[in-house]
């Protein structure tokens, strides 16, 4: 038997760049980093802004209602 949980939907492309940048935003606030901690940090969340961008046509965004029918209907691949 195998248990899924749908707590959370997923994001559109615009939703994810959206929240890059409010992480990016959090990172050069956060006096606790050091300036090396922020640059590595913010270096990596550019690296998967890229990665994200590569893949702009495969995000849809879906609430965990519409997942949850989806696996219930079709399986879960």
């Amino acid at each position: 038997i195998i248990c899924i949980e749908f707590n959370y939907g997923t994001r559109s492309y615009e939703d994810e760049m959206s929240n890059f940048e409010k992480i990016i935003k959090n990172i050069t606030k956060d006096e606790k980093l050091s300036d090396e901690q922020k640059q590595v940090d913010i270096q990596r969340i550019e690296f998967l802004k890229e990665r994200a961008t590569q893949n702009k046509d495969k995000y849809k965004k879906m609430s965990h209602q519409e997942i949850r029918t989806i696996f219930y209907t079709q399986g879960v691949w």
